[in-house]
């Protein structure tokens, strides 16, 4: 029987940033960071909320958009930021690392991957901000 196929971003080094936490992650620390790296000033004003999926090696964090109810006069939402919709918050470190809007098993599981093969790279400083 043959392998089941690679995915490609499990043979891709995957990129994480620090944050200043106790580790072992727990879920109340996990709440602490999404809070503080993760969470927007505008994001409630914007009907954007952060879903937490507890997972065995990371925690995955799901921006979540609730739009507002329908009215004859509303203007179009604004919308999500592309690329950091979806994040991972490592247990083992409490770095984290940014997605695609996959859906949260799969990220978990791509996580895991790049924790067991060593190609979860924690960098030393987030990216500089645009």
């Amino acid at each position: 029987m043959a392998p089941p196929p690679v995915a490609a971003v499990d043979t891709m080094d995957i990129h994480a940033y620090p944050t200043e936490c106790t580790t072992p992650v727990t879920l109340a620390e996990a709440e602490r960071l999404t809070e503080r790296y993760l969470s927007f000033d505008d994001d409630a004003g914007r009907g954007i909320t952060n879903r937490i999926t507890e997972f065995d090696s990371c925690f995955v964090v799901v921006a979540i958009f609730t739009p507002p109810p329908p009215t004859e006069t509303r203007t179009p939402p604004s919308p999500l930021p592309i690329g950091g919709t979806v994040s991972t918050i490592d247990k083992a470190s409490g770095a984290i690392t940014l997605w695609p809007t996959y859906p949260p098993d799969l990220v978990a599981e791509h996580h895991a991957a790049a924790v067991r093969t060593d190609r979860l790279i924690i960098e030393e400083t987030w990216p500089a901000s645009s």
